[in-house]
């Protein structure tokens, strides 16, 4: 594998503490150093003046960020390196999948962007930097992330259990010693417990006491009981801080001749549910200056 030196482990620190923010530009890759700003004026007048590529690997994301002070890549892999690293896992690799998952279906659902949007830049003035304190004022951003949560779940499994006794459910016989797989990836989608269960409806959760924290069983993300994702609070911060400072700093559009209708939901094959194909989109700085 190939390895960045600083690069890699600044990425690696983002994803395990959500600073997308000070995340250092990645030398040597194509169009991402200072010397190359020029080429890509020039290969991809497109663009426009003023936006520059940061270029995502595995975890799918690839971002043209403005404005001169971000830069900076994370995949799939050194993600898992670093929870591996930490013993953190659940909190990093699953938490970049999600935040790939959820800029996914803002941009397919741009009526919601700016809704989350509005929030934060109403809710949360005079700032530059959103600090966990800030989180519990932010509804509707939370709504965004709980239903990412149900229809992109990033582990569509719970980790396997195995049955110590024989018990009986709904008519099936359950042997001890069986392996048993919750698929909290149908429970999402089950139009027992959820209307519309296909559709990215974030609205679902206003005003709803469903939460994700392991007592209300259609939504089961991280588990429930005993045995619930001890990355839990971990990952949610991760996910949360990140996405509402890349909400709140940047105005966010598809490449010149994408639209809507292009972002797929493939899937890479795995235990984390990556996004197969990257999703490219032009981040442009957002003047915070009333």
């Amino acid at each position: 594998m190939r390895r960045y030196g600083k690069g890699r482990d600044r990425a690696n620190q983002f994803v395990a503490r959500a600073e997308i923010w000070q995340v250092k530009l990645w030398q040597g890759q194509r169009y991402g150093n200072v010397e190359n700003r020029a080429q890509v004026r020039a290969e991809k007048p497109e663009w426009g003046a003023g936006w520059r590529p940061v270029v995502g690997l595995r975890s799918g994301v690839k971002m043209l960020v403005a404005g001169g002070w971000w830069a900076g890549t994370v995949d799939g892999e050194s993600a898992k390196n670093r929870a591996e690293e930490a013993e953190a896992s659940a909190g990093t690799d699953t938490s970049a999948a999600i935040i790939v998952w959820t800029m996914a279906e803002l941009m397919k659902h741009p009526t919601t962007m700016r809704k989350v949007q509005e929030e934060l830049r109403t809710l949360i003035q005079g700032k530059t930097f959103i600090d966990e304190s800030d989180l519990s004022k932010l509804p509707y951003l939370k709504a965004v992330v709980r239903e990412t949560l149900r229809l992109r779940a990033a582990g569509p499994l719970l980790i396997v259990r195995e049955a110590i006794q024989k018990c009986s459910i709904q008519g099936y016989d359950i042997l001890p010693k069986s392996l048993v797989f919750v698929s909290i990836w149908e429970i999402g989608r089950d139009p027992n417990f959820w209307s519309d269960p296909e559709i990215f409806i974030p609205e679902r959760f206003l005003g709803s006491s469903i939460d994700f924290r392991g007592q209300d069983f259609e939504l089961i993300p991280f588990g429930a009981g005993k045995r619930i994702c001890p990355g839990l609070l971990l990952g949610m911060a991760n996910v949360e801080l990140a996405l509402a400072n890349l909400l709140y700093t940047f105005d966010w559009k598809l490449p010149v001749g994408m639209t809507e209708d292009d972002i797929d939901f493939d899937v890479l094959p795995g235990i984390t549910m990556h996004k197969k194909n990257p999703l490219c989109l032009l981040a442009k700085k957002f003047s915070l200056v009333n």
